[in-house]
């Protein structure tokens, strides 16, 4: 059978894992929580909560220290501050410091402590990613402020981060006008000033992204000059998501792709029930809906649409949380990868996973499978022969229809599971067959079959299934030469726990012979 949509010349199997096991992988690979993720000159450059070492990979898989960062201080009368979710950005506009002395890099994170709203969002301006002494950074000061220092305007009892290192004056808390307001009328309209993501947006403005638990996710301008908000006040901040005050929400991240902005959170608790949400808007400010067209400020658990969750394939006990995401576009190979992190189920600490995005009808759907590195693939030409090749694998490629005929385990990841915070439900893959002749049998039942754009159409016991195929590595039983799919079922009411949500699937018969080098 001819192909019927072509991206390449030959298909592409992801082979090298960059010597990790599954099972080394979950116990020896990075503890890495909360980050976000520069790519610069072909290096990815990362930090990461409660941590001063800045991190360089050249694949997302294997990292070495490359320099050091701020971290936060310790005052017995206002707690034990950590640093979370650094976040950082090459200035288009560097950043003139009084001395005048220009910055081209910018780091922003978050001091706060566990469950509290007293919480600052800092800025650093350096000449390079990773510094090698904390001296090289330039403290800005607290671009966002939320509780007590949201509503003082007073001089900060410590110095700088490291005064006797910089020599920097004390910094003020960031006052916010009206957030007095906001807090009065209830926890849901006043923010919390941590997870910053910054980015700049299609109209050449460079915006923030914060919050959590209290209150949502809002946005705001930053002046290009200072690296501040345009105004201190707090009805001049948008909120673009929002859960009830006892759910969660928090780890946001903002990235534009073809006339749409599309926001990436987290709901759940981190250890147990963190599942990975997406919606999108032609305005950064929103409004945000999801793929059923349900708003992000609806506050309610049913809303986003569910790119990931607590699953677990065969032959492996599973992740029990996947969240708090970056977007990462590589623009050397034209790749995007959704990083997060992943707990397993057990081990209490995060592991950083990396997706491959492919792009289904505008929307983002996930590689059911953590990407492998690329430094040596298979390639199945058009003769269906297994050759070497150093080829980049694009992010979607064509898969003949003969090849997506066979067995698969399945994941659906319904909306109404993990909706909250201390709610564990591991979605276990079940089996089935898209037989030759068009049926689907198994777990469920139904017919499938390939469209003239080569999205393969799958009914799922009545429910419609749009996906992408394309080859991945399977890191459960250590093989290459499997064929996945990943899309999203139709579009419907958002109480429907199966319309406009993520389904996987994963071969578990190999379609191409492996060479040996």
């Amino acid at each position: 059978m001819t192909n019927l949509y072509c991206f390449a010349d030959a298909l592409v199997f992801p082979e090298d894992t960059g010597g990790w096991t599954l099972k080394s992988f979950k116990t020896k690979s990075l503890i890495i929580h909360d980050t976000q993720v520069l790519y610069e000159d072909g290096k990815y450059y990362a930090s990461m909560t409660n941590d001063d070492t800045v991190y360089v990979s050249d694949d997302l898989k294997s990292w070495k220290r490359a320099g050091i960062r701020p971290t936060g201080w310790y005052s017995p009368e206002e707690h034990n501050y950590l640093t979370w979710a650094p976040c950082y950005i090459k200035l288009r506009q560097p950043y003139t410091a009084p001395n005048g002395e220009a910055y081209e890099y910018a780091l922003f994170d978050a001091l706060s402590y566990w469950g509290s709203q007293d919480s600052r969002i800092r800025c650093f301006v350096m000449h390079e990613p990773a510094p090698d002494s904390k001296a090289e950074y330039y403290y800005v000061g607290d671009v966002m402020s939320s509780g007590k220092y949201a509503l003082k305007e007073v001089p900060n009892p410590r110095k700088s981060y490291e005064d006797e290192e910089t020599g920097a004056e004390g910094a003020k808390y960031y006052f916010v006008e009206g957030y007095e307001r906001q807090r009065s009328a209830g926890v849901s309209n006043a923010w919390n000033a941590i997870d910053p993501d910054v980015l700049y947006g299609e109209d050449g403005k460079l915006y923030l992204v914060w919050g959590s638990w209290f209150g949502g996710i809002f946005v705001t301008e930053l002046d290009q000059n200072t690296l501040m908000p345009l105004s201190n006040r707090a009805d001049s901040y948008t909120r673009i998501a929002y859960m009830y005050a006892d759910e969660c929400i928090e780890g946001a991240t903002v990235f534009y792709h073809e006339g749409y902005y599309y926001l990436c959170v987290a709901y759940g608790d981190i250890c147990y029930s963190y599942n990975t949400r997406i919606a999108r808007s032609e305005s950064i400010t929103g409004p945000y809906l999801d793929y059923n067209g349900a708003s992000m400020t609806g506050a309610n658990g049913m809303i986003g649409t569910r790119a990931a969750a607590p699953y677990a394939f065969e032959n492996d006990k599973g992740w029990r949380g996947q969240g708090h995401c970056d977007w990462v576009y590589n623009p050397d190979t034209d790749e995007y990868f959704l990083l997060m992190n992943g707990r397993t189920v057990d081990d209490e600490y995060a592991r950083q996973m990396v997706r491959s995005v492919w792009w289904l009808d505008g929307w983002p759907v996930l590689a059911p499978e953590i990407a492998a590195a690329d430094t040596a693939r298979t390639v199945l030409d058009d003769a269906g022969n297994a050759v070497k090749s150093s080829a980049k694998a694009p992010g979607r490629q064509n898969v003949a229809q003969e090849l997506i005929a066979g067995e698969y385990e399945i994941v659906v990841f319904r909306r109404d599971m993990n909706q909250h915070v201390n709610e564990e439900v591991l979605e276990k893959s079940r089996r089935i067959t898209l037989a030759d002749d068009g049926s689907v049998s198994g777990a469920y039942s139904g017919s499938w079959h390939m469209d003239e754009e080569g999205i393969v159409n799958i009914t799922l016991d009545g429910v419609k299934l749009r996906a992408i195929a394309s080859p991945v590595y399977d890191w459960e039983r250590e093989r290459a030469g499997i064929i996945a799919l990943s899309g999203l079922t139709e579009k419907g009411a958002y109480s429907d726990p199966m319309a406009g949500t993520a389904v996987w699937l994963k071969g578990t018969e190999v379609v191409a012979n492996v060479v040996s080098e």
